[in-house]
């Protein structure tokens, strides 16, 4: 929590390190930004800042920070007909035995299966931590309550 309320740079009264993290990626998507483009614009508002600051440079290290607070997501892939999920006991299987549908991507043009890209992605965002964040504060829980 200490980091995350980081003075931007030193001397900068307007943003902390979560707000203007929260700032920039609330834009990215909202906009629909892909993430090499985010890329490239963190890293010239990293440059513009004064050379103290605690800006991160790459999308993942600003996932990384966000998952903390708890707002990041499980990936998790499923079936392309919508069968089954991939975890659990079919953590480890390449196709579902009762649709015979691969798990993995096909090439449009070759019909060649490509290994480690899932057909379909299913992303979950756990509550639990959701939960946590509102309750943590004494004014919003009793309106939640």
């Amino acid at each position: 929590m200490q980091d995350a309320e980081t003075p931007l740079y030193n001397g900068c009264l307007k943003y902390n390190k979560i707000s203007a993290i929260m700032g920039l990626y609330r834009i990215k998507v909202k906009s629909g930004m892909l993430e090499n483009y985010f890329d490239q614009l963190i890293k010239l508002v990293h440059d513009m800042l004064p050379g103290d600051n605690v800006l991160p440079t790459l999308i993942s290290e600003v996932k990384k920070f966000l998952k903390i607070f708890g707002f990041g997501y499980d990936v998790i892939h499923a079936c392309k007909n919508d069968c089954i999920l991939y975890q659990k006991e079919y953590e480890d299987m390449v196709s579902y035995p009762r649709c015979k549908t691969s798990r993995w991507e096909k090439d449009k043009y070759s019909n060649d299966v490509k290994q480690g890209i899932p057909a379909k992605v299913l992303r979950y965002f756990p509550i639990k931590d959701k939960l946590k964040r509102m309750f943590r504060s004494k004014k919003t829980a009793e309106n939640l309550r």
